[in-house]
């Protein structure tokens, strides 16, 4: 990397990620003991530097879309000062799952994520340090559960000592399972589709989401249907949950960084 934040960087020769260093402590006791020790995050936390803050408007594949964003504010943006450095796209990865969505605001590392979790994909910044680059790739995991046979099974138990350590802990604090998804529009007029998501004589636990970017037309012009505002409604959650298409029900928990996202209840 730039040789004057050499002292930021950490790598090893037979991996592909990039430590950055955010933080150096120093210490010593009343014995003369001295300890030092630096706490950082992968190469991924450059994309947390940069805010996407002009509107943009985003419908093309998923993997286009995420690739655009990048390429928009921290590849090719019309200020060069907001380039990061030795950062390029990488090799598409073939993820073509239709998308549209408006985004003004964010940050650039939040929306990634945030859109990669409602479809069950991720990304990452590749470093080879034979090049000095690193290379920005969207990621999909392999499906490793027993009830399929494409892809090895991966399976933890006690009878093949593959558990060190088992910890379970739950909180209900956060729950949340009926939601007030608000959309366009401004006063009485405003767009609001509510979201039940809970089962039998379950207390009822609200939530209110600001969706003001989705539409009922895309750019086209072409009307989304009730479904398809619905769907695109849940886009920041981690799965997807359509009253309209009776798709399987999920739950609502906040959960840091993205506020609102939807997951199976335990």
């Amino acid at each position: 990397m730039n040789s004057s934040l050499l002292e930021k960087y950490l790598y090893r020769q037979d991996a592909e990620e990039l430590g950055v260093i955010d933080e150096v402590n120093y210490s010593q006791d009343d014995k003369g003991k001295r300890e030092v020790y630096a706490k950082g995050n992968f190469a991924e936390v450059l994309l947390a530097q940069r805010v996407i803050a002009k509107r943009t408007v985003l419908s093309d594949t998923l993997e286009n879309a995420m690739r655009s964003l990048v390429s928009a504010n921290a590849i090719s943006p019309p200020l060069a000062d907001r380039k990061i450095a030795n950062l390029a796209l990488g090799s598409p990865a073939g993820v073509s799952s239709a998308f549209s969505m408006q985004i003004t605001g964010e940050n650039l590392s939040d929306a990634l994520y945030k859109i990669g979790n409602a479809y069950g994909i991720s990304h990452r910044l590749r470093f080879n340090y034979q090049t000095n680059q690193l290379a920005f790739e969207v990621w999909q995991g392999k499906d490793r559960r027993d009830s399929q046979n494409v892809n090895s099974w991966a399976i933890f138990s006690n009878d093949f000592y593959n558990i060190r350590n088992v910890t379970y802990n739950r909180c209900d604090s956060d729950y949340k399972n009926y939601a007030y998804v608000a959309g366009e529009g401004e006063g009485t007029a405003r767009v609001v589709v509510e979201v039940d998501m809970r089962s039998g004589k379950e207390e009822r636990r609200e939530l209110y989401v600001d969706a003001r970017d989705l539409r009922s037309e895309d750019e086209s012009g072409r009307k989304n249907s009730r479904c398809e505002v619905q769907r695109n409604a849940n886009q920041p959650w981690e799965k997807q949950a359509c009253g309209i298409c009776k798709s399987p029900k999920r739950h609502f928990r906040n959960r840091p960084p993205c506020q609102s996202r939807i997951q199976k209840r335990l």
